[in-house]
C-alpha cells in the first residue's frame, strides 16, 4: 500500500469532516423534526371536577411517558456506556461529549470526574418518576391546571427541551 500523499490526506480529512457535519446536521434536524405541538387547556373554564380532573390527566399524562421514557433511553446509553468502561474500553470524543451533555442535563457538571466515575453518579440520578406520582404533584402544584400560565416557568422542561409550542386554547 503506497502512503498517502499531502494532498490526498488533506483531502481524506476534509471529507470527514464534512461527513461528520452533515450527520451532526442530520440527528438535530430528526431531533427536532419530529416534535409535535402541545396546546395548554383553559382549565380555568371547566367547571365539572370530574370532567377537569379526566382532561387535566389526559393531557399531561403523555407528557409524561414521553419525559419517562427520554430518561430511560439516557438511563439504557448510560448503562450501555457502563458495560463497555467495566471491559477498559475508553470512551471515544462522541461518546465523551454525549456522557458530558447527559451530566449536564442532569446537573452534574463535574468535569474533573473520570467517565466511569461519571457514568456511576449519573446512574444515582437518571432513573423514572412513576407517572401517578407525576400527575398527582402537577395537579396539586396547578390546582388541577387553573393555576398555571404558560410561561418558561412553568412550562414542563421536558417540553422546552424540544421545542414545543405553547398555546392556550
Amino acid at each position: 500500500m503506497k502512503p498517502l500523499s499531502l494532498i490526498q490526506a488533506h483531502k481524506q480529512r476534509y471529507a470527514l469532516a464534512l461527513g461528520l457535519a452533515v450527520l451532526l446536521a442530520l440527528v438535530w434536524w430528526l431531533n427536532t423534526s419530529r416534535v409535535e405541538s402541545a396546546k395548554l387547556p383553559n382549565f380555568s373554564i371547566i367547571s365539572d371536577i370530574p370532567e377537569l380532573k379526566t382532561r387535566f390527566f389526559e393531557f399531561l399524562e403523555p407528557l409524561a411517558k414521553a419525559a419517562n421514557q427520554d430518561v430511560l433511553d439516557d438511563r439504557d446509553w448510560l448503562l450501555e456506556l457502563k458495560s463497555e468502561l467495566d471491559q477498559d474500553k475508553q470512551p471515544g470524543w462522541i461518546k465523551q461529549w454525549s456522557l458530558n451533555r447527559i451530566a449536564a442535563r442532569y446537573g452534574l457538571n463535574n468535569k474533573e470526574l473520570a467517565p466511569g466515575e461519571l457514568v456511576e453518579q449519573l446512574l444515582l440520578r437518571v432513573d423514572t418518576i412513576p407517572i401517578s406520582l407525576i400527575l398527582v404533584q402537577a395537579a396539586a402544584e396547578s390546582g388541577w391546571g387553573q393555576w398555571v400560565t404558560p410561561s418558561p416557568s412553568t412550562i414542563p422542561s421536558a417540553l422546552r427541551k424540544t421545542r414545543r409550542s405553547w398555546t392556550t386554547l
